[in-house]
């Protein structure tokens, strides 16, 4: 972020944070080190849709490098919540010591999805999902929306659900997306048989990280998700976007 081009980002990060004395007067300002955790989401969440409209590579960098931010806050939390989860485990079920604390961080990370995801997340995501020009957001996009449903958060599943029910070409860019990506896997799968190559072909990011994101969406049987990927009554036209995806993995 030491970049010149990311003056922008550095100014965001580096605004004054105006705090609220007794009786909610002013009580004078401060920088990113006394920003609260919503606010500094609120602030990255508004910076990337305010410049989605741009088209220079320092601004998608500029982009993709807010929405990581916004990631790895998430992925603080996730990865205390299963560091002690892994410690009570091997301490055994009998073990009850620590189960406070894991409770705890497992209501901490459910606390900053959800901020995150009302924040307007979601939305900016189904925005560069169906934008083909933000080609190179795609995958920072999914990663984001998978570490917002990570460890199955119902409240962020609606909000993403409202998302889909709300917007028929957000499906119809999945459904394009998945043919784009396994399209390309096909063609590897092919090029390297007729050249007679050996091992493993490493799936492409976006496609693994599109299909965690499908399956998140699904988690803890979430049959509504489960209905509208396969059909949307209210619409026109229907995407069965569960047999696409079969399809084209069994291509």
């Amino acid at each position: 972020l030491i970049k010149a081009e990311h003056r922008d980002l550095i100014a965001l990060l580096k605004q004054p944070n105006r705090r609220t004395g007794g009786g909610g007067e002013s009580g004078g300002e401060d920088s990113i080190s006394g920003m609260t955790e919503a606010r500094l989401i609120d602030r990255l969440v508004n910076f990337v849709k305010e410049r989605l409209g741009r088209k220079s590579i320092v601004d998608e960098d500029m982009n993709r490098q807010a929405i990581d931010i916004v990631k790895g806050m998430i992925v603080q939390d996730r990865l205390a919540f299963l560091a002690v989860s892994k410690s009570d485990a091997a301490r055994g079920e009998d073990q009850k010591a620590g189960t406070g604390n894991k409770d705890e961080l497992r209501k901490a990370l459910r606390s900053i999805q959800y901020r995150t995801a009302a924040s307007g997340a979601p939305d900016l995501i189904r925005a560069i999902v169906c934008t083909p020009r933000l080609r190179g957001l795609h995958l920072a996009a999914f990663n984001l929306a998978n570490e917002l449903l990570a460890q199955g958060n119902r409240g962020v599943q609606e909000l993403f659900l409202a998302q889909l029910q709300g917007d028929a070409g957000f499906l119809i860019a999945l459904r394009r997306q998945i043919a784009a990506v396994t399209g390309e896997v096909t063609a590897e799968f092919k090029r390297r048989r007729r050249m007679n190559l050996q091992g493993r072909i490493h799936l492409d990011q976006r496609l693994t990280s599109l299909l965690e994101f499908i399956q998140q969406m699904c988690e803890g049987h979430f049959a509504e998700v489960k209905d509208l990927l396969r059909e949307q009554p209210k619409s026109k036209a229907t995407v069965n976007l569960l047999r696409d995806l079969v399809e084209a993995l069994q291509a």
